[in-house]
Formats: structure tokens, sequence, C-alpha cells
């Protein structure tokens, strides 16, 4: 039995260390387009791409832009506001949302920083929030 769960416990180890280290790629494709990705990009591209550092960066940081809370008060304003207004469409903000998205849908577990600065994995459930929000911003910015 003690040799078994040693066994388990090694395989755990491994696979944590494993997810730990996954690696995002980033490169400029055919038509001038950044991809971001967790794969290798496709030959062509692959002395062009970089990796991307993100040993320190929360699970919800997006280089560029800068989410504020709203308290619900202010939501609903801004909802009817907005409601009458013409839709403002932000390329560089909807292309973002959209590597997002597509990071989020591919990845298969995430890790975060804490408040206090401790690496924790990011739950299902906040996953989802995360997720709902870049549909959100892809819905405000895009066409």
């Amino acid at each position: 039995m003690e040799v078994v769960m040693k066994r388990i416990y090694v395989l755990a180890l491994l696979l944590v260390s494993a997810a730990a280290s996954a690696e995002i790629y980033k490169w400029k494709d055919a038509s001038g387009n950044w991809q971001y990705s967790d794969q290798p990009p496709p030959a062509a591209v692959k002395g062009k791409a970089t990796v991307v550092k993100t040993k320190d960066q929360p699970v919800s940081a997006m280089p560029g832009t800068k989410v504020n809370p709203v308290s619900t008060a202010t939501a609903s304003s801004a909802a009817a506001e907005t409601a009458s207004a013409p839709k403002k469409v932000n390329p560089q903000a909807c292309q973002e949302a959209q590597i997002r998205l597509r990071f989020l849908q591919g990845a298969t577990q995430m890790r975060m920083t804490n408040e206090k600065g401790v690496t924790e994995f990011l739950p299902a459930e906040k996953k989802k929030e995360e997720i709902a929000a870049a549909q959100k911003r892809i819905e405000d910015n895009c066409e």
C-alpha cells in the first residue's frame, strides 16, 4: 500500500510540474496579426516566435488593457446610456479580447497569483467568469 501511495504522489508531482511549466507562444502570422497559443507555432514561423513571460502575471492580466471595477449602480446607468448610444468599435480591444477568449477556452489548467502573492490554480468557476468577461468585451468592442 505504501509503495502505491508513493507512486501516486510522484505521478501527481510530475503532472503538476508539467502544468506549471506550460509556455505561451507569440508570433505574427502572414497577415501581420499577433497570434498567441500554448502550442508551438507552425514550422514556417517557428524562428520568429517568442515565449511570453507569464510567471508572475495574474490570470486576468492583459497587456495594454486596464479593467476598472464597476459598481452595480454605475453599471446599470452606463447600460442605459449605451443602449441609446451607437456602438463604439475598438479594433485593438476587440483583438485582445478574442485572443484572451481563445486562450481561456484552450487552456486546461491555469495558474494565477492571488492577492497574497501565492500561486494557485484557477478554479473552474473563475475560469467561466473570465470567459464571460472576454465574451462581453468582444460584444462591446467588435463589429
